[in-house]
């Protein structure tokens, strides 16, 4: 009962409905149980010992009618008669053969029916070596009649009371499982009927219980929730509760009713505070807006003097400014020429050491050329020489006639070699008389250049020396504009930030004045919803 009292509406009727189901269901399930142990016992009986015992009965019809034409074929004298006999003998052991077969297929483990077939079995053994026996002779007049009474009849009777004792077991079953059939239908009926009336107590009870659950939830009846509900939606608050249980909708909606009569109270008696509040703001407003504007008239006219403070302090930081950027470039300027200068020394430095070593090399290359010369006055000494014993060969070798031909030959290509050495060796000459000659130019030339080098050098030192005092001028000056212009940039900084203060303050007075008049609307707002607010609980009956 306390899950019910807290569980969903939905939830309780779940589990009532789900208690009525699960009760049909059990019903249900035990009805089909029993309908199939009937069904299962009837289908035994009718599918088991019924076809079994309509298989013995043939084979007991086979058998008696075979007893019959046996009697009737020892009895018959014709010929025909005899024929048709024993051949209805044979259609009716078949016929026996196919019931015996059809009972072979249905046999059971039972040990009391697998007897009785023996007992059949042994019987129809018995039977049929007697029927052979019979069919061994070729004419009636060799067996005596008593074998029939004998022999034949007694065996066919026990054979026949085999078959008979099958049928009557299994009619024996048939009547048994009737009966428990029957019987277990009658107790079925019995059983649904309590089964039933069970089903129903408990559906009552369930019922009962959702209900009383459902009731104590909502604490009355569903439409006096609903008409107590809309009255309260309606603005009247002033209904009188009875008492409901405790924790139900009912006594919720009453906790609530007084809940919202006291809110209702509370928030009228707020309204009319915030509507008195709001007209005293409203004066205050009016008075704090009129010194706003004077203090902003007052911050504008302090602005516009700063203003032309900080433009004169301006055009002063802009000149001492601009002064400390001339002085600025002088230094680097004056430090750029020493470097140049510097640059030059060193270069000077250089040219000389390369005129130097020029002079030294161009009176070595002259030295060399007048070698060169000597060599060249040999060489030419060598071409005469071989030119004259070119032509001592060539006049022996006219001398010899023919056998002097080929060294004629060989002597006159030495002579025109050594006419070519020769003129080459004066070209030679030529040139390095030529070469001699722009040597001791150059040697000359660069000889009068050192005195030059070594001159210009001492002038570049010297150059150097006073940029290096006028950059130290000028770093001096550099120094001391600087520290004008530092406090003068202190000073446009500061009156700067007066200014700004003063704008700020200016903007202050605008945005106060703003915030006044947007206060003065907001209040106005104000005590427009305070009147709306008053107006809109004007509906609700409060007792």
């Amino acid at each position: 009962m306390l899950y019910l009292s807290k569980a969903k509406i939905r939830t309780r009727l779940l589990f009532g409905f789900g208690i009525i189901v699960l009760l049909m269901i059990v019903l249900t399930s035990r009805g089909i149980s029993e309908v199939n142990s009937v069904d299962r016992k009837l289908s035994e009986m009718t599918a088991n010992h019924s076809m079994k015992q309509r298989y013995a009965i043939d084979l007991r019809g086979s058998v008696h009618d075979r007893a019959i034409a046996i009697r009737d074929l020892f009895m018959s004298e014709n010929i025909t008669d005899i024929q048709r006999l024993k051949n209805e003998i044979l259609k009716l052991e078949e016929f026996y053969a196919i019931a015996a077969a059809g009972i072979r297929d249905m046999a059971s483990s039972n040990r009391d029916e697998a007897k009785m077939l023996d007992s059949i079995e042994s019987n129809r053994e018995v039977t049929r070596a007697l029927m052979e026996k019979m069919w061994v002779d070729s004419t009636r007049a060799s067996l005596p009649a008593s074998y029939i009474i004998t022999k034949l009849g007694p065996a066919f009777e026990g054979w026949l009371s085999s078959i008979n004792t099958y049928i009557e077991y299994h009619e024996d079953k048939t009547r048994i499982l009737t009966a428990e059939a029957r019987e277990q239908a009658s107790g079925f009926e019995q059983l649904m009927f309590l089964f039933t009336l069970g089903a129903l107590v408990i559906s009552v009870v369930v019922t009962l219980v959702l209900d009383n659950s459902i009731r104590g939830s909502i604490g009355g009846e569903l439409s006096q929730a609903k008409r107590i509900i809309k009255n309260a939606s309606e603005g009247d608050l002033t209904q009188v509760f009875e008492k409901h249980q405790r924790g139900s909708i009912l006594d919720s909606i009453a906790t609530m009713s007084s809940k919202m009569t006291n809110i209702v109270k509370h928030i009228l008696g707020i309204a009319n505070q915030v509507v008195d509040q709001a007209a005293l703001v409203s004066k205050e407003s009016q008075s704090i807006t009129q010194l706003t504007d004077q203090q902003r008239k007052l911050a504008g006219s302090t602005g516009s003097q700063l203003g032309a403070l900080c433009q004169s302090i301006n055009q002063i930081a802009s000149v001492a400014s601009q002064t400390q950027a001339n002085l600025v470039k002088t230094a680097e300027r004056a430090k750029t020429g020493r470097e140049l200068v510097f640059d030059a020394s060193e270069e000077m430095e250089k040219v000389a050491k390369t005129v130097d070593l020029s002079v030294e090399q161009a009176s070595e290359l002259e030295a060399r050329t007048k070698t060169i010369g000597s060599i060249v006055n040999v060489i030419k000494e060598i071409s005469d020489q071989t030119n004259l014993l070119a032509l001592n060969a060539a006049i022996e070798a006219a001398r010899a006639g023919s056998a002097g031909r080929g060294f004629a030959v060989v002597a006159d290509e030495v002579r025109q070699l050594a006419s070519r050495t020769g003129e080459a060796t004066t070209k030679i000459e030529v040139m390095i008389n030529e070469v001699q000659a722009q040597t001791a130019l150059s040697v000359e030339a660069m000889k009068t250049t050192q005195p030059q080098v070594v001159k210009g050098k001492q002038q570049t030192l010297l150059a150097r020396e006073l940029l290096d005092e006028i950059e130290c001028q000028a770093q001096e000056r550099l120094k001391n504009v600087k520290a004008v212009v530092g406090t003068t940039n202190v000073q446009v900084q500061a009156v700067e930030e007066v200014n700004q203060s003063m704008t700020q303050l200016q903007k202050l007075s605008d945005d106060i004045a703003e915030s006044m008049s947007s206060n003065r609307d907001a209040v106005e707002q104000l005590n427009e919803l305070s009147c709306s607010l008053k107006s809109a609980f004007v509906n609700f009956k409060l007792k």
